[in-house]
C-alpha cells in the first residue's frame, strides 16, 4: 500500500530498511487497510475461491486500495 505490485522479498527488504525504525504512516494504513479488508468481506467471496491463495488476495487487496 506504500508502493505497487510487487514479486518476492526483495522489495520488502526495501521496506523494511527504510521503515524499520520509524513508519510514520501507520493510522493511515491501518484505516484504509481496513476498509479494504472489509469490502473484501462484504463480497462474500466462498471458500475455495481462487481470491484466497496467497497471491491472487496479495493482487486484490493492491488493485481494491
Amino acid at each position: 500500500m506504500l508502493s505497487s505490485y510487487f514479486n518476492r522479498d526483495n522489495d520488502i527488504e526495501g521496506f523494511l530498511e527504510i521503515y524499520n525504525e520509524d513508519f510514520k504512516h501507520g493510522t493511515k494504513i491501518k484505516t484504509e487497510t481496513s476498509k479494504v479488508l472489509k469490502f473484501v468481506d462484504s463480497c462474500g467471496f466462498e471458500t475455495g475461491f481462487r481470491v484466497w491463495k496467497k497471491a491472487d488476495m496479495f493482487t486484490l487487496l493492491v488493485g481494491i486500495h
